[in-house]
Formats: C-alpha cells, structure tokens, sequence
C-alpha cells in the first residue's frame, strides 16, 4: 500500500519549486526521496497547475530582480482591476499624484481617516440612493430646505408673540372690564 503524502509536505515542496530550490535541495529540507518530489511535482503539473514550470521561470526571474512572488500578485491583481475599471495605469498614477497634492496643501496626515471619511460618504450618497455626482446640487436643495424651514420657525415665532400679547391685551381688558363693573363704573 502506498502512504498519501501530507498536505503540509506538498505545499512546503510546491512553495520551494516556486521559489526557484533545486530538487535536491527540496528533498534535503523536507527529509524527503527525489523521487518523492519528482512524484509530488508531476501530480501538480498533471492535476492542478498545468504550467508550474512557467510559474517556476517567473518567480525565479522575480527572485532575480529582488522581488517576491507576492508582490508580482499583488501588481497582477491591481493591473487585472485597472483593465476591469478601464483605466491606465497613467491615469491611477497621476490620481495619486493629485491626491498627494491635495493631502500635503490640506495638511492631511492620517491618510487612513482620510479613507474612512471617504468610505462614509460613498455609503452616506448609496443609502441617499444618489449619484456621487448629485451630491452638491442635493446638498444645495437641502440648504434651500433648510432656509426655508428656518423662515417658517420665525413667522411661527413671529405669530405666536403676537398671539401672546393679544391674549395679555384680552387679559387686561378682561380685568379692566371686572375691575369696572365691580366698583360700579
């Protein structure tokens, strides 16, 4: 009967191929046969990742180049949402440019609150059901609304004062007329 292979020894074997070890260098660390990498690579090669040796050549040229094999996922991964986006990777640049701009002219040092302010307002414009681009010209129909509102809280308050001194000037004549016909005038 043949024993499986551990999950761990497979992945510590697939992980080093990647990082350009030798063979026998892979079976040396992992206290393993040659054969048994030979063996664990072909399985990956035929069963899960029909260009390993691809994958092997770029991260040994990333290695090369002093850079990590998540970095150039990472650049992957950023270009593959800039194609989806339709934009250049000119466009996000000079759009960071502007920003850096824009954060060291306003003094803006936490660039992480920065980001959750922005965060706040695009969920704030998504729960107003609004466009990002509507935002001044509703900001600008609520400040009519607001100025409106506040002319009617004054006339309110207008007519209630005035409503008060016609009741204390009903009050007074009240009296005036009790005050009269109790001393018979």
């Amino acid at each position: 009967m043949v024993k499986r292979i551990p999950r761990s020894i497979r992945v510590e074997v697939l992980k080093q191929w990647l990082e350009g070890v030798s063979r026998d260098q892979i079976a040396k660390n992992n206290d393993i046969a040659f054969g048994t990498v030979s063996n664990i690579l072909l399985e990956i090669k035929e069963n899960v990742i029909p260009d390993i040796d691809l994958l092997r050549e770029i991260a040994s040229a990333l290695k090369r180049e002093d850079l990590e094999l998540k970095q150039f996922a990472r650049a992957m991964r950023l270009n593959k949402l800039l194609d989806n986006l339709g934009m250049t990777e000119e466009q996000i640049e000079n759009f960071l440019e502007h920003l850096n701009v824009f954060f060291y002219r306003n003094d803006v040092g936490d660039i992480k609150n920065f980001l959750m302010q922005l965060e706040s307002v695009s969920d704030m414009v998504r729960n107003l059901d609004l466009s990002i681009y509507d935002i001044e010209e509703y900001i600008i129909d609520k400040q009519a609304e607001l100025y409106s509102l506040i002319l009617d809280i004054v006339q309110i308050k207008k007519n209630i004062e005035e409503e008060k001194a016609e009741f204390v000037r009903v009050v007074k004549n009240t009296e005036r007329y009790r005050a009269a016909r109790m001393f018979g005038g």
